[in-house]
């Protein structure tokens, strides 16, 4: 009795240790794929920046926004915005005063941004659809 006594406690001690390794590369995975998303999104994010200071899509021009450019990107639609940027993660481009507070880009106060519905600025959509 004593045998079989022993043997389902290392198999318990066993099936628990080999859960806690398996949450603990689960966890390193997602640690280590979500640190890697943060980068990706960060060099998207200076990627934009830079298209719309310079070249094509040049929307800052002397730290300023140009007013004619702003409307084309305006009007173009998400998916050609987004394939000019060479994004592959959805973007929002809005604007704020120096303090911090939310330019709208049209009179009614729906658009606060250019960019993706699904995303939310101030709780509003980026586009105001």
């Amino acid at each position: 009795m004593k045998w079989g006594q022993a043997w389902s406690v290392d198999a318990i001690v066993g099936v628990f240790l080999f859960v806690i390794i398996i949450i603990s590369v689960i966890a390193f995975s997602i640690s280590r794929s979500h640190v890697e998303k943060v980068e990706e999104l960060k060099e998207e994010g200076e990627s934009v920046f830079s298209k719309l200071s310079t070249g094509e899509l040049k929307l800052i021009q002397e730290r300023k926004v140009d007013p004619e450019k702003l409307e084309e990107i305006k009007n173009m639609s998400y998916s050609e915005l987004k394939q000019k940027l060479g994004l592959r993660n959805d973007f929002c481009i809005y604007f704020v005063d120096e303090s911090g507070n939310l330019i709208y880009l049209d009179e009614s106060g729906n658009v606060v941004g250019i960019g993706s519905p699904r995303a939310l600025i101030n709780g509003l959509p980026c586009n105001g659809s």
